[in-house]
């Protein structure tokens, strides 16, 4: 599929001109270059008030989604006007925009309630799932029931998001019957966005008829997608013995991502033994992914090797040894993390695994049965892999209160990461004795330095900050903290900066300035393709250049750098993604070089391609592909390829296989 006819489709009827340049910057498209220009530089509302009355319906349409881009409240009023525009594309962008803005969501019902055209009225409903809250309940209940199955799916969605957002009353009995109703109409886009709202917001026992409706629909559901997501709101939603009929069935269901969500469901229910026995069968199963999660659903039951059964299956395992990945597994099951009460496992197999000449998943593993806190503590700041370093403060962190010393250990530690994660600790443990150790480490914290400390690790230093300045007795140290703070603060992204404002009310940031984020792109010519080979196989990606430019260039950039060759896979997860791009390899590297959002109404369907990022505009190098349809990430991550060949290879691929090569094929001008 074409990008510029896709992005027809979703934003209304052909514009007179593509609506969006081939770059941002390029002379030839003037309006929307600069429209693309401010939007990337994250200027504020009223810089882009202009373009929103342009003669170019195109240029209006960009216009809405750059204003939604920028999150700036101030673009709500010039997003409402242009949700009154007489063009529905442009209608359709307004809503995408004030899904996004702060304070969207009355302007957001203002324009439901005056909507009659059947390509905007789902965009406004879509909206709603990001912006709206309980009062949006009845009004998506009722759209639920829409003869237009557009709307009505879209008013799943809007549910499910509401119930992933935590917004009370996505539970209550009138949504669950809406919800079952709508699983009973014919189509199959309406289906499985029903059975997301379900999931998500299913979270207390049904009462028997509308259990025994949840298990018929799951049973009469032919799509094997929609059945999985079923599969989760019957999690929370059966009894007992509802729940161990429809899971014997669920062993042989034939689509393996329905077998997946069976082991997830296993410990959702909170890992009874007696509702464990399917993990088994699944940890024998023909499917990789289906043998993962079931090991992993082991590791995460309360006592596995209490049961004779899950000690031999894993010790089986062991024996045959399957694979890094499904060895690495057994081994952290059969090492349960302390205290776990059981004297029969023998703590030398601790330091078997641990050693420092086996593979890092198996130490990783080893790790969490690790009693010795002095241990976890040297393996955090001395260990020589970065993903063992992390997970050792991880672990030591997690368990019984560290000392003021450890602490001020993990502060000074010259990995950023090591000493972010005792500022996360911080931020939830106050302790007025390790202000110089958190001030030392917000000074090293500048958006400059090298290497650079991640985002959201900023903003929990930052938010351990708070309490610190409010007790500190002396106003000149106090000033300091400030001082270091608003420098670790500048230029980073809105997570940072909300977290600096509620440390320091009367602190001031200087606005992000142009290029600061990611500057612009350069002249190479458009990217439209990438060839990415891997341990198992190649696959392609189709890039969306029209859809997201920036990032698109960012992903070509650092493959035509090589920064991607020999990089791993290192979060796998069968059926939702695989992700990759992380220099450090354990999920908290990246460049330093922070990439703002080009959020779209694209959909997250399998296989799209997506940047990974810790809150809004803090995108870097890392990149992750969908393995089954997503709703959750739509409008919210930025979209910016679709692989369209090697799928297979995609299904294939394990944690710790690594990226060969990316060859990039770019457009001729």
């Amino acid at each position: 599929m074409h990008v510029a006819p896709l992005l027809i489709l979703l934003l209304g009827a052909a514009p007179a001109a593509p609506p969006f340049p081939e770059r941002p910057g390029d002379a030839r498209a003037d309006p929307l270059a600069l429209v693309a220009s401010a939007e990337a530089a994250r200027a504020p509302a009223s810089q882009l008030a202009a373009f929103a009355a342009s003669g170019l319906t195109s240029v209006r349409a960009r216009t809405a989604w750059a204003l939604g881009r920028i999150r700036d409240p101030e673009a709500v009023p010039i997003l409402e006007g242009l949700a009154a525009d007489p063009e529905p594309q442009v209608r359709c962008a307004a809503a995408f925009g004030l899904g996004l803005a702060p304070g969207g969501a009355s302007a957001l019902r203002s324009a439901w309630a005056h909507e009659t055209d059947p390509t905007v009225r789902p965009a406004l409903l879509e909206a709603l799932g990001h912006a709206g809250d309980g009062a949006d309940l009845g009004l998506l209940r009722g759209a639920l029931g829409e003869r237009d199955p557009r709307s009505a799916t879209a008013a799943a969605h809007a549910l499910g998001r509401l119930a992933l957002r935590g917004v009370p009353g996505t539970e209550v009995t009138e949504n669950v019957d809406a919800l079952l109703a709508a699983l009973l109409r014919l189509d199959p886009d309406l289906k499985r966005a029903a059975a997301f709202a379900l999931a998500r917001g299913t979270t207390r026992r049904l009462p028997p008829d509308r259990a025994d409706r949840l298990v018929e629909a799951i049973c009469a559901t032919a799509d094997g997608t929609a059945r999985a997501l079923l599969v989760r709101a019957a999690a929370s939603g059966l009894d007992a013995p509802r729940w161990e009929r429809l899971a014997s069935l669920l062993c042989v269901d034939p689509d393996p991502g329905v077998r997946i969500a069976l082991a997830r469901a296993v410990v959702a229910r909170g890992g009874d033994p007696t509702e464990a026995t399917p993990l088994l069968a699944l940890a024998d199963d023909a499917e990789l992914g289906v043998r993962v999660a079931a090991l992993e659903a082991i590791d995460a039951l309360p006592h596995p090797l209490a049961d004779l059964r899950f000690r031999k299956l894993l010790l089986d395992i062991l024996d045959r040894e399957p694979g890094l990945w499904e060895t690495s597994l057994a081994v952290a099951a059969l090492l349960p993390s302390p205290p776990s009460g059981d004297a029969s496992v023998d703590r030398t197999l601790v330091d078997f695994w641990i050693r420092p000449d086996m593979p890092e998943a198996f130490r990783r593993a080893a790790l969490d049965a690790v009693e010795d806190p002095a241990d976890l503590e040297q393996y955090a700041l001395t260990d020589p892999l970065p993903a063992v370093r992390t997970a050792a403060t991880e672990a030591l962190l997690a368990r019984s209160a560290p000392s003021r010393a450890t602490l001020q250990a993990l502060l000074g530690s010259e990995d950023p990461v090591v000493a972010g994660q005792a500022a996360t600790y911080l931020s939830a443990h106050p302790d007025p004795s390790l202000w110089d150790g958190l001030c030392d480490l917000l000074t090293r914290s500048d958006a400059e330095a090298t290497p650079r400390l991640p985002d959201d690790l900023v903003a929990s230093a930052l938010d351990a900050c708070g309490p610190l300045a409010r007790t500190a007795r002396a106003g000149a140290r106090t000033a300091r903290l400030a001082e270091v703070a608003q420098r670790a603060a500048s230029g980073r992204g809105l997570r940072v900066q909300r977290a600096f404002r509620e440390a320091f009310p009367e602190g001031v940031l200087p606005r992000t300035r142009p290029g600061r984020l990611a500057g612009l792109p350069g002249s190479p010519p458009p990217a439209d393709e990438a060839r990415v080979v891997t341990d198992r196989g190649a696959f392609v990606i189709q890039l969306l250049g029209e859809v997201a430019p920036l990032a698109v260039d960012r992903f070509a950039e650092l493959a035509e750098a090589d920064v991607y060759d020999g990089l791993p896979f290192h979060r796998v997860v069968p059926d939702f993604v695989v992700q990759g791009g992380d220099p450090r390899g354990d999920g908290w590297g990246g460049t330093g070089r922070l990439l703002p959002d080009e959020l779209s109404p694209l959909p997250y369907e399998a296989f799209s391609v997506g940047f990974a990022s810790a809150g809004p505009d803090t995108a870097d190098s890392q990149w992750f592909v969908t393995l089954s349809p997503q709703p959750h990430l739509t409008g919210a991550y930025t979209l910016f390829g679709r692989v369209v060949l090697g799928q297979d290879v995609l299904l294939r691929l394990q944690r710790q296989d690594h990226v060969r090569d990316v060859i990039v094929v770019r457009r001729d001008r």
